[in-house]
């Protein structure tokens, strides 16, 4: 295990850049308490962006993923009233019967949850399956929603762009899915 955290490590001590933003790319299973690749993240936003949006598409169990994810970013320094988190998934969560996650099938078409990038710093996408993010960011005939062109725009404008496991899959021209 720690050599994959040297590898983390190595990936997030010098993160790809990407017109004028930052690609970070991590591996799956982001243990909560490394500091490295975490201090990389916030250390790559820019000023003057402060607010961290999770983008929880590819996860089945956003109810659990989303809370850890905010309780981590806390942990490294960010306050969670810098967090928000993105409404846009396909999938239920069966453990939120309060909550219909799948209803947030459009987000990526809502022109609220889009706003929630107009400052982000830091967009991040969590793991679960790459294919939930492709079918939430991605129109049917292959163009962007409204919300993966912000995210381009925001990524020229500077901000970082990041996921673990499924959420680092989408990242490069070709994705490798099951």
């Amino acid at each position: 295990m720690r050599l994959w955290g040297a590898l983390l490590l190595a990936a997030a001590a010098t993160p790809a850049s990407a017109d004028q933003g930052t690609v970070v790319v991590v591996g799956g299973a982001l243990a909560d308490d490394n500091a490295d690749v975490y201090d990389a993240l916030v250390k790559a936003m820019p000023a003057g962006s402060p607010t961290v949006a999770i983008i929880p598409a590819a996860s089945g169990i956003i109810g659990r993923s989303v809370p850890r994810a905010i309780k981590a970013f806390a942990a490294h320094g960010i306050d969670p009233a810098r967090i928000a988190t993105v409404r846009v998934a396909i999938a239920d969560d069966p453990d939120t019967p309060e909550t219909d996650e799948s209803a947030w099938a459009d987000g990526a078409r809502d022109a609220s949850e889009v706003a929630k990038l107009a400052d982000a710093g830091l967009i991040w996408m969590l793991g679960g399956d790459q294919m939930r993010i492709m079918a939430a960011l991605v129109n049917d005939d292959g163009s962007d929603t409204p919300m993966l062109a912000a995210m381009r725009k925001r990524l020229e404008a500077g901000a970082v762009i990041g996921g673990t496991s499924a959420g680092a899959a989408v990242m490069g021209e070709h994705m490798i899915a099951c």
